[in-house]
């Protein structure tokens, strides 16, 4: 069954529905879209005993306000956002029980750039079309969803436990990421890498990035040494920019004008850029906590770093890592 759950009182800056990003629609030009923090929706969807790929709220910068009407429980990870139920402080990371009547507020960022509300049996929604999750463009003739809006209805499906199995369950203390800093991120080289300049590759390499304000779930722009190729761009082999990936999220690659970039869940293709990198997957959750003028590093890891990375990184999401 399905349950009217949450009203949007106000949606803030940019708040959306996502679940788990999904490769079936790739081959037609169409983004894979869904969660950029996937930890953080799988951490919150666990805490809840929901299926990991279960669709929650993400909430970007700022969040607005959400009432309340029918008995729930929630769980917010993510970010570290201010947080409040009723005025009162929320904790993030466990299980929090709400009641009809209740109003959820979600002001600015302390730091990350990404949060999730996840709630007991998923968010469903009745004023938007499948698929789940909601890209920032529309680049085809898709009947995609859209950004919430004041007003909004969201349903909930039938919880997996009871209201009162949930009561206290949270994430160990170690498990919660850390904001704040220059962030490192771990990338894999591609064959176009060698076509930069040597002193391009030390450049990339050895320099710090910022954040541009310019960034969003489509790509991350970062403000740093511009980056020169043997050839030009035009003619760097592979370097069209055209062709859709299986994956298309994660991808380094450099503009005309040299910037460098980093292509977001909602990127499906562009011209005259030419990807350098590969960022392994388990730092897309970095990349979605970055704020704007946050600063960021390049560090090339092995093929067998990252698989070692990315089997890590699963297996912390499961329920030896819930406290309850």
């Amino acid at each position: 069954m399905r349950f009217p759950t949450f009203k949007i009182t106000n949606p803030g800056p940019y708040t959306t529905i996502q679940k788990l990003p999904e490769q079936t629609n790739v081959g037609k030009g169409i983004p894979t879209s869904g969660a950029f923090d996937c930890f953080a929706l799988k951490m919150g969807n666990l805490i809840l005993k929901n299926p990991l790929n279960a669709s929650g709220i993400e909430i970007t910068g700022e969040g607005g306000e959400i009432q309340v009407i029918r008995e729930t429980a929630i769980a917010v990870t993510g970010g570290v956002f201010n947080v409040k139920v009723n005025g009162k402080q929320m904790q993030q990371w466990c299980t929090v029980n709400l009641s009809k009547g209740d109003t959820i507020s979600i002001g600015a960022s302390e730091s990350g750039w990404r949060c999730y509300i996840c709630v007991a049996g998923g968010v469903r929604t009745q004023h938007m079309p499948k698929p789940k999750s909601t890209p920032a463009g529309d680049r085809v003739n898709e009947p995609l969803p859209r950004p919430l809006t004041k007003g909004n209805v969201l349903t909930t499906e039938t919880p997996f436990a009871s209201l009162s199995q949930l009561t206290s369950r949270r994430v160990k203390e170690n498990l919660l990421p850390k904001f704040g800093g220059e962030y490192e991120l771990r990338i894999l080289p591609e064959p176009q890498f060698d076509q930069l300049k040597d002193e391009s590759k030390e450049v990339f390499l050895n320099s710090s990035y910022r954040v541009s304000i310019h960034s969003d779930r489509e790509c991350y722009r970062f403000e740093g040494p511009q980056l020169l190729f043997k050839l030009p761009n035009d003619r760097v082999i592979g370097g069209s920019g055209t062709q859709v990936v299986e994956n298309a999220g994660g991808l380094i690659q450099v503009i005309f004008d040299g910037e460098v970039v980093c292509t977001g869940p909602d990127f499906a293709s562009a011209d005259g850029r030419v990807e350098i990198a590969r960022l392994i997957t388990p730092d897309m959750d970095r990349v979605a906590q970055l704020r704007p003028k946050d600063h960021i590093r390049f560090k090339v890891v092995s093929a067998d770093d990252d698989r070692s990375i990315f089997a890590h990184s699963i297996s912390l999401i499961c329920e030896a890592n819930i406290l309850s």
